[in-house]
């Protein structure tokens, strides 16, 4: 079956920094009212709220071939949501470029999904992939996918432009990241800054060099994507996190960063 116009394939060129400060939200003020960062012109572009499923096999192996499965909504009623799937992933200094696909919900998407699958060497139950639309998630469960991991973003954007009003080089995003964790919310703060095309790469690591430089200990590389993250919370929830490690705001302790870093890292 042929690619429809909506698809869209790139590469994803991306730098994360973590908000590491006490007051997270002080932070996210300072860089939204930047106009001027690392030679490029600050746009604010507004907010939004994002609610990702992402989905696995029952036997991860989307996560053993390191790829990534995303079922996005915007808002409460965001409609049938855009499908993302991401491959790879290298680094490149702070950033971190891998293969993306993207296609909104649809008739055909299931088909096409199951395309993207087939070629990671993960086969749909026979007539599966024949579903014409309808509900998201029930037509990804026929796919033989299950749900692993849900969360809420809540996101600030900024465009960063080669001029005023010129060329969009990049986008600021300060995510304010909610996982259930323990019967909770956790709440993680990190920036990311992504290229507008494969030409801006050098943008996003001067942009993200100008964040580190101006707020000092307020940030710092983080080098693991969210999907990673809510992962490895998990394994330690499970494993039983120690009190004081989510303080009452729901804000991560170092200590439990330190856990998170070195089980990420391994």
């Amino acid at each position: 079956m042929g690619a429809s116009v909506a698809e869209r394939e790139a590469w994803e060129f991306e730098a994360t920094l973590r908000v590491c400060g006490r007051e997270p939200e002080r932070v996210f003020e300072r860089i939204a009212a930047l106009r001027a960062l690392a030679g490029c012109a600050l746009e604010p572009a507004g907010e939004c709220e994002l609610r990702d499923v992402y989905l696995d096999t029952p036997d991860a192996r989307l996560r053993a071939a390191r790829a990534g499965l995303r079922l996005r909504r915007r808002g409460a009623a965001g409609g049938p949501g855009v499908l993302t799937l991401k491959t790879g992933g290298s680094a490149r200094g702070l950033a971190v470029e891998r293969a993306e696909w993207e296609r909104p919900w649809g008739p055909g998407a299931a088909a096409r999904l199951a395309e993207r699958l087939r070629a990671l060497g993960i086969e749909a139950p026979p007539g599966a992939e024949g579903e014409a639309g309808g509900e998201p998630l029930a037509a990804l469960r026929r796919l033989g996918l299950v749900v692993v991991q849900e969360r809420t973003t809540r996101r600030r954007t900024l465009w960063a432009r080669a001029l005023p009003g010129g060329e969009r080089v990049a986008e600021i995003a300060l995510d304010r990241v909610a996982y259930p964790v323990a019967g909770r919310a956790l709440l993680h703060h990190e920036v990311e800054i992504e290229a507008a095309s494969p030409a801006d790469r050098e943008c996003v690591t001067r942009l993200a060099h100008a964040l580190l430089d101006g707020l000092g200990a307020d940030l710092a590389p983080w080098p693991h994507g969210k999907l990673a993250l809510g992962r490895a919370l998990a394994e330690l929830a499970r494993e039983g996190l120690p009190p004081g490690w989510i303080d009452a705001a729901g804000r991560a302790a170092p200590e439990l960063y330190a856990a998170l870093s070195a089980r990420l890292s391994r």
